[in-house]
């Protein structure tokens, strides 16, 4: 696609992706922050959303919406995954915050994520009789287990 004139390329959203994904020039995250002193505890080369990715879903309601991504909160969820992980630091994440933190999000910002960081799809849950079984992540609180998991082999 040609651009004609800069106008056109602020009209139609090309510049705003390109700062916001492409670059990840984000201070949305940073001012939203208690403590910005905070820098992350490593960086992860993310992919950047992928508009074609409602496509290899089979199902309907894993597709992510416009309103998924109003607050940006799939470059939420990347960016809280980078933070300070039980370092022993007064100011890092604890499994509980974590969680708590990536419950605030919706679903399937939550799968976009899980699904490019290319995780596993089963997951090991213990009933409340302590026995454990293997189910397919389906819900929300899945998904946040397997990030979690995820960000424990992180530094």
């Amino acid at each position: 696609m040609l651009i004609v004139d800069s106008m056109h390329a602020i009209l139609e959203g090309l510049i705003h992706y390109h700062c916001r994904r492409v670059l990840q020039l984000d201070t949305k995250f940073m001012r939203s922050q208690k403590n910005p002193d905070i820098h992350p505890a490593f960086i992860h080369p993310w992919r950047p959303f992928d508009p074609k990715y409602n496509l290899h879903l089979e199902k309907k309601r894993h597709e992510i919406s416009d309103r998924d991504l109003e607050d940006d909160q799939i470059a939420k969820i990347q960016e809280t995954l980078q933070l300070p992980f039980e370092s022993g630091e007064p100011r890092s994440m604890t499994k509980e915050k974590l969680h708590n933190k990536l419950n605030q999000y919706q679903l399937a910002p939550l799968q976009y994520v899980w699904f490019s960081l290319s995780l596993p799809t089963l997951l090991t849950i213990f009933g409340k009789d302590g026995e454990a079984r293997v189910v397919k992540a389906q819900e929300k609180s899945h998904f946040i287990q397997l990030l979690i998991k995820w960000r424990n082999t992180k530094p």
